[in-house]
């Protein structure tokens, strides 16, 4: 069934629920009728929605520890009406509010979205969008710094739902000088054991998808 199709059925069962539901409830009050549409469709929505979590992972010292941090707020797209994960989401776009950046250090997060974001276009928004989508490998497109590459995640399935990662390098998005940018305003903080003071130009990606109710 093609987009216009569904909308068309969505918006022809809305109608049909609303009618059943006016005709059924005469002898309830208005206020009854009210609360039992908000209870169901309350009801839908948690059937129906996934609980998504986006953010990346860089890396710091010789030893290359990983420091992630993840985006709180973003707008989700284009997402199907499909039971089976890779129909649902094999055309989905995503928009990434970059202000709303979590590392749970709040110093921590003023310094990157200033020193490494504010050193790139992408001050405000970063987008994606899938290409392809299957049981092991994810296509997805990255809108970053003014640079759009296609990027392949690896997928994996658990009981909680799919995760996705990927491993993408910084100077493909002409992000090095950024990148130079928040190492020396966290030099201390990127100098480990040994003293040497290194910051790796590869992020980690993850989209993680949890099943909803």
């Amino acid at each position: 069934m093609n987009k216009i199709a569904r909308t068309t059925f969505t918006i022809f069962a809305a109608v049909s629920l609303i009618l059943t539901s006016t005709v059924t409830s005469c002898d309830k009050t208005e206020e009854e009728q009210l609360q039992t549409a908000e209870q169901t469709q309350e009801t839908n929505e948690q059937k129906a929605a996934d609980v998504l979590e986006i953010g990346y992972g860089a890396f710091k010292t010789t030893e290359r520890k990983e420091v992630k941090g993840w985006f709180t707020e973003f707008e989700l797209t284009a997402v199907n009406e499909a039971e089976k994960f890779t129909s649902k989401y094999d055309e989905a776009k995503i928009k990434i509010n970059v202000s709303s950046l979590e590392t749970f250090d709040s110093l921590r997060n003023k310094k990157i979205l200033d020193s490494f974001f504010g050193f790139t276009s992408s001050q405000i928004t970063m987008e994606a969008a899938v290409k392809s989508l299957s049981d092991s490998v994810a296509t997805i497109e990255i809108d970053f710094n003014g640079i759009k590459r296609v990027v392949n995640f690896s997928v994996t399935q658990n009981n909680e739902g799919h995760s996705l990662k990927a491993n993408i390098k910084l100077e493909n998005f002409l992000a090095l000088s950024a990148l130079s940018s928040i190492h020396d305003k966290c030099i201390g903080s990127h100098t480990g054991d040994d003293g040497v003071a290194k910051i790796w130009d590869d992020v980690n990606l993850y989209i993680i998808v949890k099943k909803g109710l």
